[in-house]
Formats: C-alpha cells, sequence, structure tokens
C-alpha cells in the first residue's frame, strides 16, 4: 500500500489548499486522508493509528485556530503519534518564528504556496533523505528557528492537477455544490487584508489567473463526475470582475456557452464594488452568475481611508444598486467597527446599512476589524502602542472608553445573530439564495413566490430593526456615562425576543422550499480522497 499523508484542517466548506496538495500527493503516488479537525482528539488518533502517516499536516488558515492546533498536537504527541508535524497556511507562513516558538510539537512550516514545497517534504522522508535544505521550510535547530530560502510560486496555476474534494452532499434544495478557484492573490492592498503580503513575500507575479477553458474544465468534471450544479468560487477578486477582466470574462462566459453548462450550472463570486460594471455582471449573469460578494467594509469616508479601499461610499452605494437592477443576489462585508471608530463614524455606519438593506434586498452584517498578522492594521497600532497581543491573539481598544464598552455590549448581544448557524444573518442568507437558486432553474411555483414575498419582509424587518436598536445603543453609551445595568438589559432583551419571533419564520420558509436551516453536517469519518473525484 502507498505511503499515507493525513491533512487536517476545517472544512466546513472543501478547503481547496488541501485539497490541491492531496492530488499532487495522489499524481505521486502517495495516499493523502484528510480529516476535519472538528472530528475531535479521540476520532483523529484513531485515524492516525491505523493509517500510520508518514506526514500529519495541519492547515491553519487564520491565526485565532492556532491554539486549537496546539492542543491537538500536543494530544497527538501524548498518545505517542511520531510522525512528522507540518504546518501551512496564511499565519504559518507570515509567523513561523512565533508558531514553531510556541508550538514544540510542530517540526516544520511549509510557507507560503505550498504545493511543491510540501510534495518534496513527503518525498524526502519517504525516502530517508535530509529535509532540512528544502526551499519554503522554516524548523527549529538548536533552539533558533531557520527559514530557508522563499519558493517562488508557480507561474502557471494550470500545471498543478484539479485539486481532490470529499464527496460532496445533496444540499437543501436539491443542488450539490462545489468550490473552484479561477486565480490566486490580489492587486490591491487593503489595510485589513494579509492576502497581498502573503502572495508578495515569495517570488512571482502577485496575481496569477488559470486559463478560463480550463476553469469551465473543471465545472463540467465536476458536473458530469459529482452532480455538482453551484459553484462557489473563491477567488478574493474574481478576475472576470477585475477591472482589467474584460477579455478573461467573455472567454469565460463563452467557453460554459460552448460546453452547454449555462443553463446547467450556477456560480457565485467575490468581487469589489468598484468592479460592479453592468455590461460585464451582465454578460456573466447570462452565462450563470447568480450571486455576489461585495467587499464594501465600510460606509464611511475615514473608515474607507483607513481600510485604504480607493473607493467612495457613493461607489459602494452604486454597486449594490446596480447589482440589484440585474436581479443577482448580493451579500458582503462591513466592519462596524474600526480603529478609528467613533460616534459619528458609527451612526454614518448604521446609516448606510439603511440604504442598502431597509428594503430586504441583503441582510445587514457587522463586525469589527481585526488586526491579522503582516497587515498594515496590525503594523499600525503596532507603532501606535495600541495592539494588544499574546501569542497569535491580537486586539485593540477603541480611542473613546466609552466605545469599548458600547462594543462588548453589541459583540454580546448579537453574537447568536450574526454567528449562529440558525441565527438571523445566516437563515436570511439561506433563504434568500435557495429562493434565488430555485428561481434561476426554474423551479418557483406560484405558492413559493409567497414565500419570497415572506422572505423579504422578514430579511427588511431584521435589517431595520438592527439598525433601530443600535441607534437606540449608541445613545445610551454617547453621553459618556455609564449606562445603569436595566437599561442595557431591556436593550438585550429587545435582540433576544425579535430573534425569537423572527427565526421561526424565515425556517419554515427554508423548511417550504425543501431546504435545511441547519449547520453543514460535520465530516463524521475521515475522508479518503482515493474514493473521492481523482486528479485530473
Amino acid at each position: 500500500m502507498p505511503e499515507s499523508v493525513t491533512l487536517i484542517g476545517y472544512l466546513d466548506q472543501d478547503n481547496l489548499g488541501i485539497g490541491y496538495l492531496a492530488s499532487m500527493l495522489l499524481q505521486h503516488g502517495y495516499r493523502p486522508i484528510i480529516l476535519d479537525y472538528r472530528l475531535g482528539p479521540e476520532r483523529i488518533r484513531e485515524s492516525i493509528f491505523v493509517n500510520r502517516p508518514l506526514v500529519v499536516g495541519f492547515s491553519i488558515i487564520f491565526q485565532y485556530y492556532a491554539a486549537d492546533f496546539r492542543l491537538l498536537m500536543q494530544d497527538l504527541r501524548q498518545s505517542g503519534i511520531r510522525s512528522h508535524f507540518t504546518a501551512g497556511g496564511h499565519y504559518p507562513s507570515l509567523r513561523c518564528r512565533e508558531l514553531l516558538t510556541a508550538s514544540p510539537d510542530l517540526d516544520s512550516v511549509v510557507r507560503f504556496e505550498g504545493e511543491h514545497t510540501f510534495l518534496e517534504l513527503v518525498i524526502a522522508l519517504a525516502q530517508g533523505k535530509e529535509w532540512r535544505g528544502i526551499e519554503g521550510l522554516a524548523y527549529v535547530a538548536d533552539g533558533a528557528v531557520v527559514e530557508n530560502p522563499l519558493r517562488p510560486l508557480e507561474p502557471d496555476l494550470d500545471n498543478f492537477p484539479i485539486p481532490v474534494r470529499a464527496p460532496v452532499r445533496p444540499e437543501s434544495v436539491g443542488h450539490r455544490e462545489a468550490t473552484i478557484l479561477a486565480g490566486r492573490g490580489c492587486l490591491y492592498n487593503c489595510s485589513f487584508c494579509s492576502i497581498r503580503q502573503f502572495y508578495s513575500a515569495p517570488p512571482g507575479r502577485l496575481k496569477r489567473i488559470r486559463r478560463p477553458e480550463m476553469v469551465a474544465d473543471e465545472m463540467t468534471l465536476l458536473n458530469q463526475e459529482l452532480g455538482c450544479t453551484i459553484f462557489h468560487f473563491q477567488d478574493d477578486d474574481f478576475p472576470g470582475a477585475a477591472r482589467q477582466g474584460q477579455a478573461w470574462a467573455e472567454r469565460f462566459c463563452e467557453a460554459l456557452h460552448a460546453r452547454g453548462l449555462t443553463r446547467k450550472l450556477l456560480w457565485r463570486i467575490s468581487c469589489r464594488a468598484d468592479e460592479v460594471v453592468p455590461d460585464r455582471m451582465k454578460l456573466m449573469r447570462d452565462a450563470g452568475l447568480f450571486s455576489v460578494y461585495l467587499g464594501i467594509e465600510s460606509g464611511n469616508e475615514a473608515g474607507l481611508a483607513l481600510m485604504n479601499k480607493h473607493v467612495s461610499r457613493d461607489v459602494n452605494l452604486a454597486a449594490v444598486a446596480g447589482l440589484e437592477r440585474l436581479g443577482l443576489t448580493c451579500d458582503f462585508g462591513y466592519m462596524l467597527f474600526d480603529p478609528l471608530s467613533t460616534w459619528q463614524t458609527i451612526r454614518e455606519n448604521l446609516d448606510f446599512l439603511d440604504q442598502i438593506c431597509a428594503d430586504g434586498y441583503t441582510s445587514v452584517t457587522a463586525c469589527k476589524m481585526i488586526p491579522y498578522a503582516g497587515t498594515a492594521i496590525e503594523e499600525e497600532l503596532r507603532r501606535s502602542n495600541r495592539l494588544k497581543a499574546f501569542r497569535e491573539y491580537e486586539d485593540y481598544d477603541f480611542l473613546d472608553p466609552a466605545v469599548n464598552d458600547f462594543y462588548a455590549w453589541f459583540a454580546k448581544a448579537f453574537t447568536h445573530w450574526m454567528q449562529a448557524p440558525r441565527g438571523l444573518l445566516n437563515l436570511s442568507r439561506t433563504a434568500r439564495c435557495q429562493l434565488d437558486i430555485l428561481a434561476r432553474f426554474s423551479q418557483l411555483s406560484g405558492c413559493e413566490h409567497s414565500i419570497r414575498q415572506n422572505v423579504t419582509e422578514c430579511v427588511s424587518s431584521a435589517n431595520r430593526f438592527f439598525t433601530g436598536v443600535m441607534r437606540d445603543a449608541v445613545s445610551l453609551w454617547e453621553t459618556g456615562a455609564v449606562p445603569r445595568p436595566a437599561e442595557v438589559d431591556v436593550l438585550a432583551q429587545r435582540v433576544r425576543d425579535f430573534e425569537a419571533a423572527l427565526e421561526p419564520r424565515l425556517e419554515s420558509a427554508i423548511a417550504a422550499l425543501g431546504g435545511e436551516a441547519g449547520p453543514p453536517a460535520r465530516r463524521a469519518a475521515p475522508i479518503d480522497p482515493v474514493v473521492a473525484l481523482r486528479a485530473g
């Protein structure tokens, strides 16, 4: 039996980083085993004891998962597992010294783009050869962290085999979904995002784009082999929407038409607000585009400047209006709180949310800007002595102490609303998405049109309630006086009561559409990619 390699990561969606590593291993005769981190230490130990992998790789995409993975590594080592432990992802790549120092059970870090480096590491270990000189690795030697020279980025992404995917489960409205990539990297430099830092550190182009015909071929294969009809592009900035993306978009849409896919498949992208060009969006809509995730991030000019977005509030408004006119679903990212937040900017952000969300077209979302490793915001907060850090945990206080108290109330009062699988944000997005999928596939009946009206009314009501109760909360803290506990409790109870009243309505609408309102099914058993879609 071929040597096995275990890859561990969060698998809410297809983890394409792991998928590409697995396909490279398969292509070279190794047997990758993919495990969902949430299986828990006992199930993971069981799989490792059975398969005896040469290497265990940990996919640590975000830094706030590092502590969980560190505890898992410790548990595995204490159980007697002696496989080579390596880690990859954004945080390990950008903070390899910190991770290796804090995680003594880790043998190495595969930095930045990992396909070639990880494969070379596995081959060296399998052949009993020295691995410490491999480009792109970091490790500890004689008590010090060693960073080898970085490996250049692969210039042609189509040289990689198609990523391995786990068996796809039927989705809630009878359609199967898959994630896919058209390119890697981003030419922009938003201050809160580490994508540019991740792809600019190694030698190579900041952004590489696959040939559109190859992307269409992969979609065809996934449709024919796994029955996938909904595709989520994980590109941070979809190439067909980019400012110079007209030619790519035209070729991609032509490829979909030529393969007879435009009536079979739907797809979703992420892009910037200033990339919502009506003619191009219409071209892509007619080829199957049904949903766009916009990186709006802020509704006031001060916030947009801090984020280095190079767009205005008016551009953001026009983008949402343009997508609505085209009949495309829209979701968005939004940082209601940032390091320069004041009562004035918070009010302006709430006003902006009213403008784009009051009619129920899209769902209100809100969060705090996080100073991720390697970002300009992290560095600025460090320079100004505002960065609060312990190992991988980094945060900051607002300039006005009263805003800290207000944010703490918001985070507690709206945690379920914004983050829970059955919270209002996920329920409303699920209902809207399922309605649009059914409509695009001409599967809506007369009664389901009344469901759309009900969902729109629910989403509109939730959006207006959110901005209204947030303004009421601002008025309590804005004076500088500490609100009385009873006043704060009344506001929090209003939120709970509203959720309790509206969530059943949305759940009923989803059920009436033939859908499911719960979280994605947890991976109940190890996934062996050998029995999944093989690399091309």
